[in-house]
């Protein structure tokens, strides 16, 4: 299988098939592209907040073609301070198949930050970290808009002819917080193909007033949040809080958490990294045969001699900036 031996794969040098590719050509790209699921999407799509620096990474090459079409879309989100850049090279690294990327970038930019940006408010007027607490209502309000261009994005998506199940959502931290309040807003018909949150939660004053969301008619999303012992910025009470929220939604909702020796950061070694490939071997589509409409999950073949593989996020490591705060 193309997926033979993914995980032995992750740390190598990306190949020319699976370069990204700067906002600045994503229409012009589009415009040559063999097929729209070949191609980044049209910069039409884009809420005009979101248009910009987005990197879009391609479907790695199956069978020694280099331009198979992609099954999934795969939408990534930094956290605070950070750019799309890393996650586009995290993209490429890993190359998974049937899989393309878009390595999204938040719409606030943060002062100071060589370009850096966040999702939603976590900063006060004198650059203070808001601090989540019952009452608090600023970073509810600007996640709320932020939720909004994510949510016409993925019904654009949608509607340009990527199904629901077939997008998926990797957030960090600041990111991970709107990729699992996705997860409750796409649900039943709408549930997206699955969720990946690496060090994130619910804001606290979300969690704090959750008791009055009502049961959810549909299940949502299905999720997985990797979470460090050592993590000082997010709190196990507040992973551990958010899964047993989601999971409340629905007697079907999906909400696992997978907890590793680390602090707040992105992926270090092999065996969180295998926890998420083992996920998205779960979760990802594979391509329907000839005169089907039907799709099956990836079939993966991950190793399990994983313990001392280095970090698919080594590329990241310029950009830890953003781990101190969410």
């Amino acid at each position: 299988a193309e997926a033979r031996n993914l995980l032995e794969k992750i740390n190598r040098e990306p190949t020319s098939s699976s370069a990204s590719l700067p906002s600045s050509n994503l229409e012009v790209a589009q415009q040559v592209g063999a097929a729209t699921d070949q191609g980044p999407p049209p910069r039409k799509l884009f809420p005009k907040e979101l248009r910009e620096r987005v990197a879009y990474v391609p479907p790695p090459p199956v069978n020694g073609s280099p331009r198979q079409p992609a099954t999934n879309l795969l939408l990534l989100l930094h956290g605070v301070g950070d750019t799309a850049a890393p996650f586009a090279t995290m993209a490429r690294t890993l190359q998974l198949p049937h899989t393309a990327a878009l390595a999204l970038q938040g719409p606030l930019l943060i002062p100071e930050t060589d370009g850096g940006s966040a999702w939603f408010r976590v900063f006060d007027d004198d650059w203070e970290l808001i601090e989540g607490q019952a009452g608090e209502t600023r970073r509810i309000h600007s996640l709320a808009h932020t939720l909004h261009l994510m949510q016409e994005l993925i019904h654009n998506l949608y509607h340009h002819g990527w199904p629901y199940s077939h997008i998926h959502l990797l957030g960090f931290s600041n990111g991970g917080t709107v990729v699992l309040e996705l997860a409750r807003r796409f649900i039943g018909m709408q549930r997206l193909g699955g969720i990946v949150a690496v060090s994130a939660s619910f804001l606290r004053e979300t969690i704090s007033t959750f008791s009055n969301q009502p049961p959810l008619e549909y299940p949502p999303t299905r999720v997985l949040i990797t979470h460090g012992k050592q993590d000082q910025v997010v709190s196990a009470r507040d992973v551990q809080q958010t899964a047993a929220m989601l999971r409340s939604l629905h007697p079907q909702a999906r909400a696992d958490v997978e907890t590793y020796d680390k602090g707040h950061c992105m992926p270090r070694d092999g065996v969180e990294m295998h926890s998420i490939m083992k996920f998205w071997s779960e979760t990802l589509k594979a391509p329907a045969p000839p005169c089907s409409d039907d799709t099956d999950a990836v079939s993966f073949e991950i190793g399990q001699d994983h313990a001392g593989r280095e970090s698919v996020m080594e590329a990241m490591a310029h950009s830890q900036r953003s781990q101190r705060q969410q």
